[in-house]
């Protein structure tokens, strides 16, 4: 059996990883990333040894990638190195990002070589559990852009049964008829109808401990350390309250001595002043790296929607969500962290208790 996994994100990477060296473990497994992210050498030297053959491409890190007159010659370029790439026929393909040019590119390839193939979805970050998005721009924004982009990559460039979409979302190509999630019965509506199957703690962890081999021996997080774990800071549309709810972190965590980290988004470009003082997590390595190793100190982590407040729960960590404060939130989204154990406090005063705690 063979399969092929197609990345964007650290956190892809972990499921990718895991899957591939226990439930795949004895199949051949290939990767192909799109590097959305900083991919440093000691991560890309983790990412080679877990598969058999390993294509990287450039993604949409950094944001200079995404800029029209860039990313038009690096999806050109795409399709020549993935030409060169598939030469066998695969059993599983595991897709993330399936609206876009390349993966579809992918699917087309792979039914040639295959008409049995198992297309699949892959989890990416919050998505299959809330909304966390805004409206998409592009040849996606609005009804004639899509029949216009339909028109274009169906018919034009003969992608044919490939292009067969149930909406303007990832994960929402037809041909992906299973999904593989890490908390399987808590997914959105859209999914109902298609067979979910269950990425298993084991697979997580060993995602995680596979992917961040050597652990940086000069961080020591004392017992009860806070993490703050930023969006990326253009998203979150109350800047002031965030400011503030860090600022009450900060006296409430030296009256009691506890010391506090933060970790910026993987494709951030800014800061903000009020963590200046504050000792910053390098953002190139997933949050996952830090609390895997750390989960037995009793950290806590507080955020707003990162996929990070997700994964800590997976971790069994205590998580607060500053949502609810900012004012930013859905039904959708607190139900969502109801059943997985976040706490959302919606006044200064039920946070200070939830860092009490």
């Amino acid at each position: 059996m063979r399969n092929l996994f197609v990345c964007h994100t650290q956190a892809n990477l972990i499921l990718a990883i895991g899957l591939a060296k226990i439930r795949f473990q004895n199949q051949k497994n290939d990767l192909i990333l799109f590097k959305d992210f900083n991919l440093n050498e000691q991560t890309e030297k983790a990412v080679r040894s877990a598969f058999t053959n390993v294509l990287i491409r450039k993604g949409s890190y950094p944001s200079s990638n995404n800029k029209w007159y860039n990313k038009l010659p690096i999806i050109l370029n795409d399709l020549v190195a993935i030409n060169k790439f598939i030469t066998d026929s695969y059993d599983k393909v595991f897709e993330v990002c399936d609206t876009n040019i390349q993966e579809m590119y992918i699917l087309k390839k792979l039914y040639k070589k295959n008409k049995h193939i198992e297309m699949i979805w892959l989890e990416d970050g919050s998505f299959p559990y809330f909304k966390n998005t805004e409206n998409v721009d592009g040849f996606n924004s609005n009804d004639i852009t899509r029949a216009l982009r339909k028109l274009i990559i169906k018919y034009i460039f003969q992608f044919g049964k490939i292009y067969n979409f149930n909406g303007n979302y990832i994960s929402s190509n037809k041909n992906l008829t299973k999904i593989y999630l890490t908390l399987k019965g808590k997914e959105r509506d859209i999914f109902r109808g298609r067979e979910i199957i269950q990425i298993h703690k084991e697979e997580y962890l060993k995602g995680v401990t596979s992917l961040y081999l050597n652990i940086d021996e000069s961080l020591q997080m004392a017992d009860c350390s806070i993490v703050i774990a930023l969006d990326k800071i253009d998203t979150i549309k109350n800047i002031d309250t965030l400011v503030e709810s860090i600022q009450h972190i900060k006296e409430y965590s030296s009256s009691k001595k506890n010391q506090i980290y933060y970790k910026l988004h993987p494709k951030e470009e800014y800061n903000l002043e009020v963590l200046n003082d504050l000792r910053c997590l390098n953002k190139d390595k997933g949050l996952e790296y830090y609390l895997s190793s750390f989960k037995d100190k009793n950290v806590k982590v507080v955020g707003y929607k990162s996929t990070i407040l997700m994964s800590a729960r997976v971790l069994d960590i205590k998580v607060i969500s500053l949502t609810k404060l900012i004012g930013d939130y859905s039904h959708e989204l607190t139900e969502f962290y109801d059943k997985i154990g976040v706490d959302m406090p919606d006044n200064l005063m039920k946070l200070q208790s939830l860092l009490s705690e």
